[in-house]
C-alpha cells in the first residue's frame, strides 16, 4: 500500500511538473502521505511554497527537502512527526516560514535550525517537547514570531532567547513551567506580545520584564502567582493589555500599576484579592476595561475609580461587596457596562448611578437589595439591559422606570414582589423582554403592561396569579412567548389571547384550570408550542385546537381528561409531539390520530385504556416513540402496529397483556427499544421477534413466561440488553442466545432455572453484566463462562450451588463484581479466583465456608470489598491476606467462633522497641455512654465509678433473635495488661454516641444493666484511644478456658442466658517500621451504610469498625491482646492495610471481625 501510495504521489507530482515545469506553489494537504523520502521534491527546484498539512507523515528522510534552495514557506502541521532528522532543514536557506505544529515531536536536535538564518516565523505548538537545547534558536536572528505553546516544557535554559533581538511575538502558554530565570527575556527588546498563561509559575523574579519596553500584550493568567513584586511592571510603559486572572494574588502592592499609563485592558478576576489600595488605579487614565470579578473584595475605597475617566467596562461580580460608597462611580462618565451581580449589596445609595448617562447594561442580580430608591435609574436614559433578579425586592416605587425609554430587557424574577402599580411599566415603550416569574404577584392590574407594545417575551410563571383581567394582553401583537405556568389560574377569559397573533410559545401548565373556553386559541395561528399539563381539565371542547395549524408540540398530561372528542386533533397536521399521559382516558376514538401525519412522539401512558381500536395508528407513519405503559390493555389486535414502520421505541409495560399475536411486531423493522415488562405473558410465539433486526433493548421482566422457544432470539443480532427476570422460566434451550453476539446485559434472576446447558453463554462474547441470582441452580457446568471475557458483573446469589468447578472463573479477567452469596458453598477450590485480577467486589455471604480462601488476597490486588458474613469461618491465617493492598470494606459478621480448643496466640509485632509499663484499672458497676469519642490516657489514673452508659440511638440488629442480658455480677481474676506510663482512673462520666447504629440482619439486641467487678490488673497501651459503645468491658485472668459460645462479630447463636459483653475494638495492624509510631486520638465513627453495588445485593455493611466479643468468658480475647502487647510496642493501622500482616514474623493466626475502612490515613488504636 505504501509503495502504491508513493507511486501515486510521484505520478501526481510528475503530471504537475509536465504541465508547469516552473512550479513555485505545491499544495499536498490531506493526501494521505505517511513518509517523505530522499529526493521527493527534486523535480521542483523553483518551489517557493509547500503545504504538507493534515497528512499522516511520521517518517522524514534526511534528504527529503534537498534541492529546495528557493523554498520560503514550509507547513507540515497536523501530521504524526515524532523525530526530526539532523540536517533535515540544512538546504532550506531561503526559508522564512516554518510550521511544525500539532505533531508529536518530543525533542529538537541541536543545530536543527542553524542554517535557517532567514526564518521569520516558526510554529512548534501542540507537540510533546519537554526540553529545549540551549542554542536551539541561536542563529535565528531574523525571527519575529515563535510559538512554543501547548508542549511539556518545564524550564527555559539560560540565554535561550539571547539572539532573538528581532522577536515580536513569543507564545509559551499551556506548558509546565514553574520557574522563570531572572534574565530569560532580557535581550527581547523588540518583543510586543508575551503569553505565559496556563503554566505553573508561582514567583516572578524582580526585573524579569524590565527590558521589555516595547511590550504591548502580557498574559499571565492561570498560573500560581501569589505575590507580585512592587516594580514588576514598572518598565512596561507601552503595555496595553495585562491579564492576571485565575492566580492566587491576595495583595496588590501600592503603585504596582502606576507606570502603565498606556494600559487599556486589565483583568484581575478569579484571584484572592480582598483589599484594594486607594490609589491602585489612579494612573490608569487610558484604561477602558477592568475585570475584578470572583475575588474577595468587601469594601470599595472612596475614589478608587475616580481617575478612570476612559473606563467603558467594569465587572465586580461575585465578590463580598455589601455597601457602595455614594460617589464610587461618579467619575465613570464613559461607562457602558457595569456588572455588580452576586455580591451582598443590601441598598443602593440615592444618586449612585446619576453620572451613568452612557450606561447601556447594568447587572444587579443575586444581591440582598430590598428597597430601590425612587430615582435610582432616573439619569440612565441610555440603558437597554437591566437585571434585578434574585434579590429581596418587595415593591417597585412609582415612576422608577420612567426615564428608561430605551430599555429592551428587564429582569425582576425571583424577588418578593407582591403588588405592581398600574403604570409601573408605562414608559418602557421599547421593552422587548420582561421577566416577572418567581415572585408573589397575585393580581395583575388591568393596564399594567398595556404600553409594552414592543414586547416579544413575557415571563409571569411561578407567582400566585388567580385570574387574568380581560384585555390584559390586547396590545401585545408582537408577543411571541408567554409563560403563565405554576400559578393559581382557574378560569381563562374567552378572549384573553385573541390579539396575540404572533404568539409561538404558550405555557399554562401547573395551574388550576378546569375548562378551556370555546375558541380561546382561535387566533393563535402562529402557535407552535402549547403546555396545558398538570391542570384539572376534564373536558376538551371539540374544536378547541382547530385553528392551531402551526402547532408542533402539545402537552395535555396530568389532567383529568376522560375522553377525547372525535376530530379534536384533526387540524393539527404539523403536530410532532403529543403528551396525553396520566389522565383517565379509557376509550380512544377510532380516528383520533388519523390526521396527525407529522407525529413522531405519542405518550398515552398511565391512563385507563383497555383496548386499542383497529387502525388507530394507521396514519402515524412517521411515529418514532409510542408509550402505552401503565394502562389496562389486555388484548392487542393483529396489525395494530403494522403502519408504524418508523417506530424506534415502544413501551407496553404494566398492562394486562396475556397473549401476543404472532405478527404483532412484524412491520416494526426500525424498532430499537421494546418494553413488555409487568404483563401476564405466558407464551411467546416462535417468530414474535423475527423481524426486529434493529432491536437493541428488549424487556420481558415480570411476566409469567415458563418456556422460551428455541429460536425466539435468533434474529436479534443487534440486541445489547435483554431482561427476563421475575418470570417462571425453568430451563434455557440449547443455543437460545447463540446469535446475541452484541448482548451486553442479561438479567435472568428470580426464575426457576435449575440446570444450565454447557454452552448456553458461549457466543455472548460482548456480555458485561449477567445476573442468575434467585434461581434453583445446583451445578455450574465446566466452562460455562469460558467465553465471557468481557464480563464485568456476575451474580449467582440465592441459588443452591454447593460446588464450584475448578477454573469456572478462569477466563473472566475483566470481572469486577462477583456475588456468590446465599448458596451452599463449603469449600472453594484452590485457585478458583486466581485469574480475577480486576475484581473489586466479592460477596460470599451466607454460605458454609470455614476458611478464607488464600487466593482472595493473593490473586486479586484490586479487591476493595469482601463480604463473608454468615459463614463458619474460625481463623484467617496471615499468609492468606499478605497481598491485600486495596481493601476498603469487609464484613466477617455472624460467623460463630469456637475458641476453646485454639492454641494460637493472637500476636502483632510492629517495632523493635518494647514498652511495658504498669497501670491499675478497677471497674465498678457502671453505665457508660460513648459520644463518638476517643478516650486517650497517658500518665493518668483512671477508675471507673458508677456512670451512665447511653447510646442514642444504639441499635444492634442480629439475625432473627432478640438477645437480652440480665443483670449479673462477673469477677475477673488479676491479669496483666500494659499501658504507657499510666495508671488509668475513670471518674463518673457520661459519654454519648449520637448516632451509633449497627445493623446486621433483622433483630434487636438489648443490653440490660449489669455489675462488673474487676480485680486490680495491669493494662498496656501506648497513647491508645479508648472507645466504649453500648458495652461493658471485663478482663478476667489469662489461662481460663473459653466455652463454645464465644463469637467474633455480631454473632448469632448466643445463649439468651449469657451475659452480653460488647467490646468495641479497632482491629488494627501496621507495617513494621524502624521509627517510633505516630499516634492519633481522633474519633472513629460506626459506619453502617449499605452497599447496593447492584440490584440483588442488599444489607452489605460497609465499614463496621468494632470488634465485638459476646461471652461471659470474654477474657480470652484480652488474653490474646495481652500476649500481643507484651511482644512489642503498638503501631496499629486499620485493616485497610491487611497486607502488612506479612511483616509480622511471629504471628500464627489472627482472629478478626471486620475490615476497617480508613480514608484519612490516620493511625487507629484498639481500646
Amino acid at each position: 500500500q505504501n509503495v502504491l501510495l508513493k507511486t501515486l504521489v510521484m505520478f501526481i507530482m510528475y503530471q504537475v511538473t509536465i504541465q508547469s515545469p516552473d512550479v513555485i506553489f505545491l499544495d499536498m494537504r490531506r493526501k494521505g502521505l505517511t513518509e517523505l523520502t530522499e529526493g521527493t521534491f527534486k523535480e521542483y527546484p523553483n518551489l517557493k511554497t509547500l503545504y504538507l498539512d493534515y497528512n499522516a507523515i511520521s517518517i522524514i528522510e534526511t534528504g527529503a527537502f534537498s534541492g529546495l534552495d528557493s523554498l520560503e514557506v514550509l507547513s507540515m502541521k497536523d501530521n504524526q512527526i515524532t523525530i526530526l532528522p539532523d540536517g533535515i532543514f540544512s538546504s532550506l536557506t531561503s526559508l522564512t516560514y516554518l510550521d511544525l505544529g500539532s505533531n508529536a515531536i518530543t525533542m529538537l536536535p541541536d543545530g536543527i535550525f542553524n542554517k535557517l538564518t532567514s526564518l521569520r516565523t516558526i510554529t512548534l505548538n501542540n507537540n510533546d517537547i519537554a526540553i529545549l537545547p540551549d542554542d536551539i534558536f541561536s542563529n535565528l536572528t531574523s525571527l519575529t514570531y515563535l510559538d512554543l505553546s501547548s508542549n511539556a516544557i518545564t524550564m527555559l535554559p539560560d540565554g535561550i532567547f539571547n539572539k532573538l533581538t528581532s522577536l515580536r511575538t513569543l507564545l509559551l502558554y499551556n506548558n509546565d513551567m514553574a520557574i522563570l530565570l531572572d534574565d530569560i527575556f532580557s535581550n527581547l527588546t523588540s518583543l510586543q506580545i508575551l503569553r505565559l498563561s496556563s503554566n505553573d509559575i508561582a514567583i516572578l523574579p524582580d526585573g524579569i520584564f524590565s527590558k521589555l519596553t516595547s511590550l504591548t500584550y502580557l498574559n499571565l493568567m492561570s498560573n500560581d502567582i501569589a505575590i507580585l513584586p512592587d516594580d514588576i511592571f514598572s518598565n512596561l510603559t507601552s503595555l496595553q493589555i495585562l491579564r492576571l486572572s485565575s492566580n492566587d494574588i491576595a495583595i496588590l502592592p501600592d503603585g504596582i500599576f502606576s507606570k502603565l499609563t498606556s494600559l487599556t485592558y486589565l483583568n484581575l478576576m478569579s484571584n484572592d484579592i480582598a483589599i484594594l489600595p486607594d490609589d491602585i488605579f489612579s494612573n490608569l487614565t487610558s484604561l477602558q476595561i477592568l475585570r475584578l470579578s470572583s475575588n474577595d473584595i468587601a469594601i470599595l475605597p472612596d475614589g478608587i475609580f475616580s481617575k478612570l475617566t476612559s473606563l467603558t467596562y467594569l465587572n465586580l461580580m461575585s465578590n463580598d461587596i455589601a455597601i457602595l460608597p455614594d460617589d464610587i462611580f461618579s467619575n465613570l462618565t464613559s461607562l457602558t457596562y457595569l456588572q455588580l451581580g452576586s455580591n451582598a449589596i443590601t441598598m443602593l445609595p440615592d444618586g449612585i448611578f446619576n453620572k451613568f448617562t452612557s450606561l447601556r447594561t447594568l447587572f444587579l442580580y443575586n444581591n440582598d437589595i430590598a428597597i430601590l430608591p425612587d430615582d435610582i435609574f432616573s439619569n440612565m436614559s441610555s440603558l437597554t439591559y437591566l437585571d434585578l433578579r434574585s434579590n429581596a425586592i418587595t415593591i417597585l416605587p412609582d415612576g422608577i422606570f420612567n426615564k428608561l425609554t430605551l430599555l429592551r430587557t428587564l429582569s425582576l424574577y425571583n424577588n418578593d414582589i407582591a403588588i405592581l402599580q398600574d403604570v409601573i411599566f408605562s414608559s418602557l415603550t421599547s421593552l422587548k423582554t420582561l421577566y416577572l416569574s418567581s415572585n408573589d404577584i397575585a393580581i395583575l392590574p388591568d393596564g399594567i403592561i398595556s404600553n409594552l407594545t414592543s414586547l416579544t417575551y413575557l415571563q409571569l410563571g411561578s407567582n400566585a396569579i388567580t385570574m387574568l383581567p380581560d384585555g390584559i394582553f390586547n396590545k401585545f401583537t408582537s408577543l411571541r412567548t408567554l409563560f403563565l405556568y405554576n400559578n393559581d389560574i382557574a378560569i381563562l377569559p374567552d378572549d384573553i389571547f385573541s390579539n396575540l397573533t404572533s404568539l409561538t410559545h404558550l405555557d399554562l401548565g401547573s395551574n388550576a384550570i378546569t375548562m378551556l373556553p370555546d375558541g380561546i386559541f382561535n387566533t393563535l395561528t402562529s402557535l407552535q408550542t402549547l403546555y396545558l399539563h398538570n391542570n384539572d381539565i376534564a373536558i376538551l371542547p371539540d374544536d378547541i385546537f382547530s385553528n392551531l395549524t402551526s402547532l408542533t408540540y402539545l402537552d395535555l398530561s396530568s389532567n383529568a381528561i376522560t375522553m377525547l372528542p372525535d376530530g379534536i386533533f384533526n387540524k393539527l397536521t404539523s403536530l410532532q409531539t403529543l403528551y396525553l399521559h396520566n389522565n383517565d382516558i379509557a376509550i380512544l376514538p377510532d380516528d383520533i390520530f388519523s390526521n396527525l401525519t407529522s407525529l413522531t412522539y405519542l405518550d398515552l401512558g398511565s391512563n385507563a385504556i383497555t383496548m386499542l381500536p383497529d387502525g388507530i395508528f394507521n396514519k402515524l407513519t412517521l411515529l418514532r416513540t409510542l408509550s402505552l405503559y401503565n394502562n389496562d390493555i389486555a388484548i392487542l389486535q393483529d396489525g395494530i402496529f403494522s403502519s408504524l414502520t418508523s417506530l424506534k421505541t415502544l413501551y407496553l409495560f404494566s398492562n394486562d397483556i396475556a397473549i401476543l399475536p404472532d405478527d404483532i411486531f412484524s412491520n416494526l423493522t426500525s424498532l430499537t427499544n421494546l418494553d413488555l415488562g409487568s404483563n401476564d405473558i405466558a407464551i411467546l410465539p416462535n417468530d414474535i421477534f423475527s423481524t426486529l433486526t434493529s432491536l437493541t433493548n428488549l424487556d420481558l421482566r415480570s411476566n409469567a413466561i415458563t418456556i422460551l422457544p428455541d429460536d425466539i432470539f435468533s434474529n436479534l443480532t443487534s440486541l445489547t440488553y435483554l431482561d427476563l427476570r421475575n418470570n417462571a422460566i425453568t430451563m434455557l434451550p440449547d443455543g437460545i442466545f447463540n446469535k446475541l453476539t452484541s448482548l451486553r446485559t442479561l438479567f435472568l434472576y428470580n426464575n426457576g432455572i435449575a440446570i444450565l446447558p454447557d454452552d448456553i453463554f458461549s457466543n455472548l462474547t460482548s456480555l458485561q453484566t449477567l445476573s442468575l441470582s434467585s434461581n434453583d441452580i445446583t451445578i455450574l457446568p465446566d466452562g460455562i463462562f469460558s467465553n465471557l471475557t468481557s464480563l464485568q458483573t456476575l451474580s449467582l446469589s440465592s441459588n443452591d450451588i454447593a460446588i464450584l468447578p475448578d477454573g469456572i472463573f478462569s477466563n473472566l479477567t475483566s470481572l469486577q463484581t462477583l456475588s456468590l452469596s446465599s448458596n451452599d458453598i463449603a469449600i472453594l477450590p484452590d485457585g478458583i479466583f486466581s485469574n480475577l485480577t480486576s475484581l473489586l467486589y466479592l460477596d460470599l455471604r451466607n454460605n458454609q465456608l470455614q476458611d478464607v480462601p488464600h487466593d482472595v488476597c493473593k490473586y486479586m490486588p484490586m479487591l476493595t470489598k469482601l463480604y463473608l458474613r454468615g459463614n463458619s469461618i474460625t481463623t484467617i491465617p496471615p499468609e492468606h491476606i499478605n497481598d491485600i493492598t486495596a481493601m476498603r470494606a469487609s464484613d466477617f459478621c455472624l460467623n460463630i467462633r469456637s475458641l476453646a480448643d485454639s492454641k494460637t496466640t493472637y500476636k502483632t509485632q510492629s517495632s523493635t522497641e518494647k514498652i511495658e509499663q504498669q497501670s491499675t484499672m478497677t471497674s465498678e458497676p457502671s453505665t457508660l455512654t460513648t459520644e463518638s469519642s476517643t478516650l486517650t490516657t497517658e500518665s493518668s489514673t483512671l477508675t471507673s465509678e458508677p456512670s451512665t452508659l447511653t447510646s442514642e440511638p444504639s441499635t444492634l440488629t442480629t439475625e432473627s433473635s432478640t438477645l437480652t442480658s440480665e443483670p449479673s455480677t462477673l469477677t475477673s481474676e488479676p491479669s496483666t495488661l500494659t499501658t504507657e506510663s499510666s495508671t488509668l482512673t475513670s471518674e463518673p462520666s457520661t459519654l454519648t454516641s449520637e448516632p451509633s447504629t449497627l445493623t446486621t440482619e433483622s433483630s434487636t439486641l438489648t443490653s440490660e444493666p449489669s455489675t462488673l467487678t474487676s480485680e486490680p490488673s495491669t493494662l498496656t497501651s501506648e497513647s491508645s484511644p479508648h472507645t466504649t459503645e453500648s458495652s461493658d468491658k471485663e478482663n478476667p485472668s489469662s489461662g481460663q478456658p473459653t466455652d463454645n459460645s464465644t463469637v467474633i462479630g455480631l454473632a448469632s447463636g448466643i445463649s439468651v442466658l449469657a451475659f452480653l459483653v460488647i467490646i468495641l475494638v479497632f482491629v488494627i495492624v501496621c507495617k513494621r517500621k524502624t521509627h517510633k509510631p505516630k499516634h492519633n486520638s481522633s474519633t472513629s465513627e460506626v459506619n453502617t451504610k449499605e452497599d447496593d453495588t447492584y440490584e440483588e445485593i442488599h444489607d452489605v455493611p460497609m465499614g463496621i469498625q468494632q470488634l465485638t466479643v459476646t461471652n461471659d468468658d470474654s477474657h480470652n480475647v484480652y488474653e490474646h491482646i495481652n500476649d500481643d502487647m507484651q511482644q512489642d510496642q503498638h503501631n496499629y493501622t486499620s485493616l485497610t492495610e491487611l497486607h502488612t500482616l506479612s511483616h509480622k514474623t511471629e504471628t500464627d493466626h489472627v482472629y478478626v471481625n471486620t475490615m476497617l475502612e480508613n480514608d484519612s490515613g490516620d493511625d487507629k488504636h484498639p481500646a
